[in-house]
């Protein structure tokens, strides 16, 4: 369980060497121009070649685009939790307001490239080629995605992420959505298995949550800062339960 408080305490990085790490970002919706761009290129079904039907695949892409927003290239990453073997470590770029989440070391940031810088100088400390990295869909969507905000930003990649597109000395990544069929009959045949199914196969207890990560943006753009800090925790913790479950290193095995 997640207790919170608005305290603010030091904010300062912890560098340890990490044994794992799990992963996880939130995300707001990308920039009007961006929605319009991706709208704009849009290119139906080749074998689609009845006029009123491509007419229908364009409108149902774009209110796809939309809805959407927040997984397109140039959504803006709110932030990036990290939980390792030794710490909870939360980068924030939203520019909250003081907020302390229990157990875990928050990093403001006043916007999005100062976070990332601030992550790259954590993650350049604290992870080795021997640290295992993980996330839930983190092969298809966090690592990519905070790969393509570096470059946004004209950053370089923190060195984990530069040497595992090189295969050199790169850390190990398990992707707990990948390996989760693995442990469940009932979810084999399922092509993506949700954190909270996951969450359920393992039979780890989540708590309960105030919003959905397809709120986020919403919440973002209301100013609901703590809301989304706290959720992006309960998952990177929730995350890091299962992997230590399927990986078997988990203390609470015998």
């Amino acid at each position: 369980m997640l207790n919170t408080t608005q305290t603010a305490t030091p904010l300062t990085i912890t560098q340890t060497t990490a044994r794992f790490v799990a992963l996880d970002i939130e995300t707001g919706n990308a920039p009007n121009d961006a929605i319009e761009r991706a709208i704009e290129n849009y290119k139906p079904p080749s074998n689609v070649k009845d006029a009123a039907k491509i007419e229908a695949k364009r409108v149902e892409n774009a209110l796809k685009r939309h809805d959407k927003a927040a997984l397109l290239d140039a959504s803006p990453i709110l932030c990036i939790a990290c939980r390792t073997d030794t710490g909870g470590f939360l980068f924030d770029g939203m520019n909250a307001p003081p907020f302390d989440v229990a157990n875990w070391e928050l990093i403001a940031s006043e916007n999005e490239k100062t976070m990332l810088q601030a992550f790259r100088t954590w993650a350049d400390s604290t992870i080795t080629p021997e640290t295992v990295i993980t996330g839930h869909n983190a092969i298809g969507f966090d690592l990519p995605k905070i790969r393509n905000a570096y470059i946004r930003h004209r950053l370089q990649l923190p060195l984990f992420l530069s040497l595992a597109l090189r295969n050199e000395n790169s850390c190990e990544i398990v992707d707990t959505m990948k390996i989760a069929k693995s442990f469940s009959m009932q979810h084999r045949d399922n092509l993506f298995i949700s954190l909270d199914t996951l969450a359920d196969i393992l039979n780890i207890e989540r708590p309960k949550q105030a919003m959905s990560g397809a709120q986020v943006p919403a919440a973002y753009e209301r100013g609901e800062y703590a809301p989304i800090l706290i959720y992006c925790c309960i998952d990177t913790e929730t995350t890091a339960q299962a992997f230590q479950l399927m990986t078997g290193i988990s203390p609470v095995l015998h």
